[in-house]
């Protein structure tokens, strides 16, 4: 089975997009996804962001990304975050259908 990698960013990349990667860390655990999931700072995005299947992240993504960007605010707020975690479970499994 293909493990999905996904880059979650924020500004700096240090507090930010940790909690939020540990938030969907609990997530894909629980649904027993397998994924490799980093954290970035929005100024590594583009020389980072060939290399991951799915972004995430609580800045405007400017760079110029070829995979799908999702808003990290849910994993952030809590406010939409099981909606968010189905989209992303989503692309999850599309991807791993494509790859496979």
């Amino acid at each position: 089975m293909y493990k999905v990698k996904i880059l979650v960013v924020c500004g700096s990349g240090v507090a930010t997009s940790m909690h939020a990667a540990f938030k969907l860390r609990e997530y894909l655990d629980r649904h027993r996804i397998n994924a490799v999931i980093d954290g970035a700072g929005n100024n590594e995005l583009e020389g980072r962001a060939a290399n991951y299947d799915i972004i995430i992240s609580n800045t405007m993504v400017t760079a110029n990304v070829t995979a799908p960007v999702f808003s990290a605010i849910p994993l952030l707020t809590g406010i939409g975050e099981e909606e968010l975690v189905e989209k992303v479970i989503a692309e999850i499994r599309r991807i791993q259908a494509e790859k496979n």
